[in-house]
């Protein structure tokens, strides 16, 4: 986007930071080695605190107010795996669930995942809807890897959402038009989406994402490090729905979310 996008393709104010929390993204960890913090857990952060919460700081008070749309090109991580979506935070007001819900439209991305509102109070798009501005998280993928056919996917989808908001002229057309663009599925996320392993050991996944399943069925199994006779734990979805988020590391412990499954949710209407 900063290399392919010159002056006169815009008719506003392009903003890019290609990597917000920098230390982190250098460390390949979703916390800065420097104080341990997480960008998206410290909105909207303090001028004198630590540095994560300081950049959040500065984001949130010197960079929204600006902004008409913000649009946060997220993704699982090393930690998990995610079906590639946008999430959309419920409300806060009709009038700016609307618009989320054009833009969603509008990039296209396979899948729309709706959550509950301040799904995550220390995060970019709760200070977004606090601010009462358009804010967009997306989760292109995860795993700590790229997707060609979804980085495509997401570029042409970018390129689609800034023209349908005004930020670049009409025409402007993606270095990779790639194939015309499938519908969105729409999801939502709910208290029972996630499964929850109670032992620990080595997960292995039984569903892969983006997979429909049935509540009761099976979609992963936690083997006993030393407990080599014992059969695994199998742990079950507890709704039907497409599996959203699987975690990446095969290590786990008590209390670790193996699956998210949510239930398929209607586009919603105008």
């Amino acid at each position: 986007m900063i290399r392919s996008t010159s002056p006169d393709q815009l008719t506003g104010t392009l903003i890019v930071i290609p990597s917000a929390n920098y230390p982190a993204v250098a460390a390949g960890t979703r916390v800065s080695p420097i104080d341990n913090g997480n960008l998206n857990r410290s909105y909207p952060g303090e001028a004198d605190a630590e540095p994560t919460r300081q950049a959040a700081h500065f984001i949130s008070r010197s960079l929204l107010p600006r902004a008409d749309l913000v649009l946060d090109l997220h993704s699982g991580g090393s930690n998990s795996t995610y079906v590639p979506s946008m999430f959309l935070y419920r409300g806060p007001s009709q009038a700016l669930w609307r618009r989320k819900v054009a833009a969603a439209r509008a990039m296209a991305l396979p899948y729309a995942v709706v959550v509950p509102p301040r799904l995550e109070p220390g995060s970019l798009s709760s200070a977004g809807d606090d601010a009462g501005i358009l804010t967009l998280p997306t989760e292109p993928g995860g795993g700590g890897t790229v997707d060609r056919a979804v980085l495509t996917r997401a570029q042409n989808g970018l390129t689609a959402l800034l023209v349908s908001e005004g930020v670049l002229r009409p025409g402007h057309s993606p270095a990779d038009p790639g194939p015309e663009r499938p519908g969105t599925i729409w999801i939502e996320l709910v208290a029972d989406s996630a499964v929850t392993t109670t032992v620990g050991g080595l997960f292995e996944p039984l569903v892969d994402p983006g997979e429909f399943v049935r509540a009761g069925t099976p979609v992963g199994r936690v083997h006993f490090l030393d407990e080599l006779e014992r059969p695994a734990a199998v742990f079950q979805a507890a709704v039907d729905g497409i599996v959203a988020i699987i975690r990446h590391p095969t290590f786990v412990r008590p209390g670790c979310h193996l699956v998210h499954v949510a239930p398929l949710l209607g586009e919603p209407q105008d």
